[in-house]
């Protein structure tokens, strides 16, 4: 009997080690909403600013592009932690799934995106004044890197909905809790509907960071690791 319980609870012991994994994805997801949309200064611009051209550069500091810049690069190193730790659940809990294969690499593909997309929040950083380098260009020239900045930080998330409906499917199929299913399922929606209706791509860097926080709390609630 008390080799049954120590047994049993070296098991315990390994389910909780081995579902710390997806705490990066709670910080990942954490991270990643703040610098994609709690600190981005263009956000608080209105349209009768936005239409003002390059005078526009007026109104923005270059503390909220570091601060994005910051925390983005911190949200790519968690969600590439949380790769690792989704690529090695699924070589034991689902080793012949597809979609369990697709959202470790829709999750890559999403951290490849962001090193460009809070890079060039970098280089607003540095180059607006009070910047690093803010002596190096002229603020006119930076519009192009303004504009650029408008959306790409919240399309680079677009890998994070290819994993949703990966785990919506895997939820579906009962080898996940059915309810992380329902979530990702309900999270693929906006993104892809406005996608397809107006070719706007932005709804994955608000809905993307929620859904991987929230799916990661799910994956260590429900401790889905296997254990051996």
């Amino acid at each position: 009997m008390a080799t049954m319980a120590q047994d049993s609870q070296q098991a315990l012991v390994g389910i909780r080690t081995r579902s710390r994994w997806a705490w990066w994805g709670v910080a990942g997801g954490a991270a990643g909403l703040a610098a994609t949309v709690l600190t981005d200064p263009q956000a608080k611009l209105s349209d009768a600013q936005r239409h003002t051209g390059a005078a526009v550069l007026a109104l923005v500091g270059h503390t909220g592009y570091q601060i994005g810049a910051v925390l983005g690069l911190a949200a790519t190193a968690c969600v590439l932690v949380m790769a690792a730790g989704w690529q090695r659940w699924a070589r034991r809990a689902a080793p012949d799934s597809l979609p369990a294969g697709v959202v470790s690499g829709a999750l890559v593909a999403s951290a490849g995106a962001m090193i460009i997309a809070f890079g060039l929040k970098g280089s607003m950083a540095i180059y607006l004044p009070g910047g690093f380098n803010s002596s190096e260009f002229a603020r006119s020239s930076l519009y192009p890197l303004f504009m650029m900045n408008d959306l790409t930080p919240y399309f680079a998330w677009w890998g994070i909905p290819v994993a949703a409906g990966a785990v919506a499917v895997l939820g579906l199929r009962r080898v996940m809790p059915v309810w992380l299913g329902v979530l990702s399922l309900v999270a693929l929606l906006p993104p892809v509907a406005f996608l397809v209706a107006t070719g706007l791509t932005a709804y994955a860097g608000i809905v993307g960071p929620l859904w991987l926080a929230l799916v990661s709390v799910g994956l260590v609630v429900h401790r889905t690791e296997p254990v051996g």
